[in-house]
């Protein structure tokens, strides 16, 4: 039978550690010297060596020797590119053909657990061409695995007629992922500075970096959503089109802006309403124009309302503006402040304890989840029944006009209120207000006013009142929002609450009472007893100026300022 000479000649044991540029490795064959001990290393010695020449002439020669083999790695027809990388130590076979002086190593795998640190290559032909020379490059795929490196990579070609060539690398000693094909558009992962980028060859680029988000097309940018959108910032939002801007809502379209409004048009404006409008100001409105005014109707009335205080009405001209514009009507007196808030029925003293037992139902949002709903009772003798002066606490808090600003009403009702619908920007309700309030009450027309400026106004104390005060204080209950009836009270406007919480102390209501009027714009504030206490506060949504009137009541009898006759 037919030997091959290409045979095993020993086992070995690597001398050194491999080198990673090359398949050279020095090999002790341990079975063809046997005698060899000691630590397995390279190593030559210098001997002397003695004997007679072909003259019979003695001589002496110092040669240097060696106990290893100088091998090179045999792959065993895999797809590796490079050779393993053995350490000193590790058991080989060494290879040998015939009686040639040229020697082969390959690993036994008996003792893998020595390696460290490695790189591995391994390609394959991705090239038809039979007289093709093989380049890891240009015609073939490659994938390296380098915990020396520390990278995995990834690499084709366009050998075979492929439109793209892609190498893909996972660098974990930079914290680094990234896809890119040969025309630069790239895909990229960076972990240690927190951002993911993709970017194509014509510079359009999405980019997230950390708490930022940068999007650039040259073009043209879309986003659709079959349901809902929302864009929500804490900062400012800025829009600039070089061109045209369209915008089209196929239902309601509400915006609510809590500083001021500026619009700039440097061109002309133009407004087409389907229907009836209405522009309301809490306060001066002014119109500037460079050239005529014209108003064109088939009448044109200038009338009060919610938006301030009664003008005449304005004869109409003729159609297109013509005719005399009528002379402006005088300024009238400001009005008088209205008298202080009535103390409804349901607040009589006999039926104080069923306030408070009630209370805690409807507490706004993050309030105490645990109240004590004991009645605060006061003895009789120690109880004012009227004003003596002996007030417990007197605040040196004065009626001080205070700015407040224009409200727009974005919270917008039907015929059927919902009770649930939040008030503009807040976490009150138009039910916490009216029909969840301790005394409830549904919203009704009356007074003047229909369900929508009574919710309007309920909106506006939310804002400027309630929901601050509950940022700053947590949550209260509320005893009476929105009250039926034909008085004077600013309840029945929607315009007041009065507001208790069990679990305040005394002192509390006055604290409570004095931050209230030194960093709100309140328009009426009353500080009220009867078997416990309360505080009264109202806003005025229709004016941009609140009156900032502060009162005490006690037992139906009112006086200036703020005073706490049970603390």
């Amino acid at each position: 039978m037919f030997e091959s000479k290409y045979r095993v000649v020993s086992i070995g044991i690597a001398a050194e550690n491999k080198a990673l540029d090359t398949h050279i490795l020095p090999v002790v064959p341990i079975e063809m010297f046997p005698l060899v001990n000691g630590e397995v290393m390279e190593s030559l010695e210098e001997v002397d060596v003695s004997g007679l020449n072909q003259k019979d002439i003695e001589y002496t020669v110092k040669i240097k020797t060696t106990s290893t083999l100088t091998c090179e790695w045999m792959p065993h027809g895999s797809n590796r590119v490079t050779s393993p990388d053995v350490r000193r130590g590790e058991r080989l076979l060494i290879w040998q053909y015939a009686d040639s002086d040229k020697y082969y190593w390959s690993p036994m795998g008996m003792d893998d657990d020595l390696r460290r640190l490695e790189t591995v290559i391994y390609a394959w032909s991705a090239t038809p061409e039979i007289d093709a020379d093989l380049n890891l490059t240009e015609n073939m795929y490659s994938l390296e695995v380098s915990t020396h490196g520390k990278h995995l990579t990834l690499h084709t070609t366009r050998a075979d007629g492929e439109p793209f060539e892609y190498t893909m690398q996972l660098n974990t000693e930079a914290g680094i992922f990234f896809l890119t094909d040969q025309d630069g558009n790239s895909i990229q992962l960076d972990s240690a500075n927190r951002v993911i980028k993709s970017k194509n060859s014509d510079e359009s680029e999405i980019t997230i970096n950390k708490t930022k988000i940068y999007a650039y097309a040259k073009d043209e940018i879309k986003a659709k959503t079959d349901d809902y959108m929302e864009a929500t910032a804490g900062g400012d939002i800025t829009a600039v089109a070089g061109g045209s801007m369209h915008v089209t809502v196929d239902g309601d379209f509400n915006q609510h802006v809590k500083g001021n409004y500026n619009l700039k048009v440097d061109g002309a404006e133009n407004k087409s309403v389907g229907a009836a409008g209405v522009h309301q100001y809490g306060g001066a409105m002014s119109v500037l124009a460079g050239g005529p005014v014209a108003l064109d109707g088939t009448g044109v009335d200038i009338m009060s309302g919610l938006a301030g205080p009664a003008s005449p009405a304005a004869p109409a001209g003729p159609k297109g503006g013509g005719g005399e514009t009528p002379p402006p009507p005088e300024p009238e007196e400001p009005e008088e402040p209205s008298d202080p808030d009535e103390l409804p029925e349901e607040y009589s003293l006999e039926n104080t304890e069923e306030i408070r037992a009630k209370a805690g139902r409807h507490a706004a949002l993050d309030g105490p989840s645990e109240i004590d709903k004991t009645p605060t009772e006061y003895p009789e003798d120690t109880k004012p029944s009227a004003f003596t002066g002996d007030a417990k606490t007197v605040s040196d808090r004065e009626n001080t006009e205070k700015p407040s600003g224009f409200i727009s009403c974005t919270t917008q009702v039907g015929s059927s209120i919902d009770y649930d619908l939040l008030l503009g920007l807040t976490d009150f309700t138009i039910g916490l207000l009216s029909t969840q309030a301790v005394f409830s009450h549904n919203v009704v027309a009356q007074g003047g006013l229909s369900t929508q400026e009574i919710v309007c106004n309920m909106q506006g104390l939310a804002e400027k009142i309630l929901q601050p005060l509950t940022d700053e204080f947590g949550g209260f209950d509320i005893n009476s929002g929105f009250r039926k009836g034909s008085g004077t009270s600013q309840h029945n406007k929607g315009q007041a609450v009065d507001i208790q919480n069990p679990s305040w102390s005394l002192d509390k209501y006055t604290e409570v009472a004095e931050w209230i009027a030194d960093n709100l714009p309140c328009d009426q504030l009353i500080l009220e007893h009867g078997n416990s206490i309360w505080i009264h506060v109202s806003f005025d949504a229709t004016k941009t100026t609140q009156r900032g009137q502060l009162l005490t009541m006690l037992n139906g009898n009112y006086e200036p300022g703020l005073k706490n006759y049970y603390a």
